[in-house]
């Protein structure tokens, strides 16, 4: 009985969170029609790129997302293909309906999220089947989405999909005998990902996690989208919710402060966590016969959260405009947002491109290029385009270091939400008319030239797509993934108090 419950309660939150990730990504798929294809031996401001053949593009349909979803197929007139291993029904989408690419990925989306609704109302649809068709449309979605999908939790949500294929019974037979067995597979997964995600903070030797300071610097740092919550949370002395064994720190009282630090020596943990692998390793192969899998994460500095800070203008002297984002910060006197479960990829990956260089993320590049032509199939992913009346002759990219202001005993708090140091030019100033820009997108697949048609193409499908997609993202995209979610919660406790009151009439 115990098992049969928490089966439920696995199978209906990962519908949910299965909700959540494809209505997120359904609201952006025309801006990032994925996606980072490099595929010649070309360079644009020092990038280069591993040689490959790129006969294929030539045959690709054209699109005016960041990075073309199309990249990821070889298409001629008559068919598509994958060119990638992996499990992918993109191109068998595009064949059987007749449609590009991106409209393709769109109706696998809608798919999927039409099937977690289903499977979140119904018992029956909570099946095997079920679970295997929405895991293979993320594995989809993961294969054509490159770096907008590389994220540990899109990794996480594959493989908790995956052991969700084998709790969920049979369709017409019922719950099987060994529940507790896949069950003990999910309660194993949890542990590595809570083990590994504490070993690699210690194991980076950074002092703020040894002293036990690391939230004076974590929140804004490293939470890619910040919220307002992370503020306050960045001020709490102590947050405790992990440090189960409080025999393995040194907690006490001095005046009005609680101290604390760790009580073993790195000598200790390193040889804790050498013996303990080991064992883990054993019990890993011993119980599921598979492969522990352990991701190593360099860590950098806490202090301070880098932002890449993109500006446009009409002469080159200035004056500067800034682009502001959806949610990533920009302004020092906006509040940051609460945004989950949506999650803005575009937003989220300029986190990433901030920590390295913009010849290491040809994504920015892209981007670039469709903000100097006002590319309405990208700009509606940002908060506000600024050169609505006439377009921006120069855009550049400087990169700075974000911090939290801080509570001040006298004046109490600032109206700004940050401060900020300049570091460095992160991207020299480009024009429209910067033939490296566009020689080097059009030559890798980043903007299509031509744009070929599939023999018999359903335009008319396409372009109910197209409305359908026209209306939803009219509608601000945290408050349609909320109030899909929260639809979906409500109808979901009205049928189960309707399917209880039908059962205690009956009896």
């Amino acid at each position: 009985m115990k098992a049969r419950v928490a089966k439920d309660i696995l199978l209906i939150g990962h519908s949910f969170i299965y909700l959540a990730a494809l209505v997120s990504l359904y609201w952006q798929i025309p801006g990032m029609k994925y996606l980072s294809f490099c595929g010649l031996d070309s360079e644009f401001h020092g990038c280069r790129f591993i040689p490959e053949s790129v006969e294929f593009i030539k045959r690709l349909y054209g699109e005016k997302g960041l990075v073309p979803v199309a990249s990821k197929l070889s298409c001629d007139r008559l068919s598509c293909r994958s060119f990638r291993n992996g499990i992918n029904i993109l191109p068998l989408v595009t064949n059987f309906f007749c449609i590009a690419p991106s409209y393709a990925l769109q109706v696998i989306v809608l798919f999927g999220i039409a099937l977690d609704s289903i499977s979140i109302m119904s018992e029956l649809a909570r099946n095997a089947i079920t679970y295997l068709v929405l895991f293979i449309i993320y594995s989809t979605a993961i294969q054509v989405g490159d770096v907008f999908l590389w994220f540990q939790w899109d990794t996480l949500l594959i493989e908790s999909g995956a052991i969700c294929i084998l709790i969920a019974p049979l369709p017409f037979v019922g719950s099987s005998p060994a529940d507790n067995v896949s069950l003990y597979l999910m309660r194993w997964l949890l542990f590595r990902l809570m083990y590994s995600s504490g070993v690699v903070k210690l194991t980076s030797h950074c002092p703020l996690w040894w002293d036990l300071a690391a939230t004076k610097g974590m929140f804004p740092r490293f939470q890619r989208l910040v919220t307002y919550l992370g503020t306050a949370m960045s001020a709490v002395l102590i947050t405790s919710t992990l440090y189960f064994f409080i025999r393995c720190f040194n907690i006490g009282i001095d005046g009005f402060k609680i101290v604390s630090s760790i009580a073993f020596s790195k000598q200790q943990f390193e040889e804790f966590v050498e013996e303990s692998t080991v064992w883990l390793l054993y019990i890993g192969v011993i119980g599921f016969t598979t492969e522990v899998i352990a991701a190593t994460v360099r860590m950098t500095g806490l202090y301070g959260r880098p932002e890449v800070i993109v500006e446009g203008s009409y002469e080159p002297n200035g004056p500067w405009i800034m682009f502001e984002f959806y949610s990533k910060p920009g302004r020092l006197d906006e509040r940051p947002r609460f945004v989950l479960p949506h999650q803005p990829r575009l937003d989220w990956q300029m986190w990433f491109a901030a920590l390295g260089s913009y010849q290491n993320n040809p994504f920015f590049l892209s981007l670039i290029y469709h903000l100097l032509r006002n590319n309405s199939e990208v700009t509606y992913l940002m908060k506000k385009y600024p050169f609505e009346a006439k377009l921006p002759n120069f855009i550049r990219a400087n990169l700075y270091l974000y911090h939290y202001t801080n509570f001040n005993e006298k004046s109490g708090w600032t109206k700004d939400y940050w401060r900020r140091d300049f570091q460095e030019e992160y991207m020299p100033s480009v024009t429209r008319e910067d033939t490296g820009l566009s020689n080097y997108l059009h030559r890798n697949g980043f903007v299509l030239e031509e744009q070929f048609r599939l023999q018999n193409q359903d335009f008319a499908l396409e372009s109910k797509l197209q409305t359908l997609h026209n209306f939803v993202r009219t509608l601000n995209p945290t408050t349609f993934v909320d109030s899909v979610i929260l639809a979906h919660a409500v109808l979901f406790i009205v049928y189960m108090k309707f399917k209880q009151l039908t059962f205690v009439t009956v009896q």
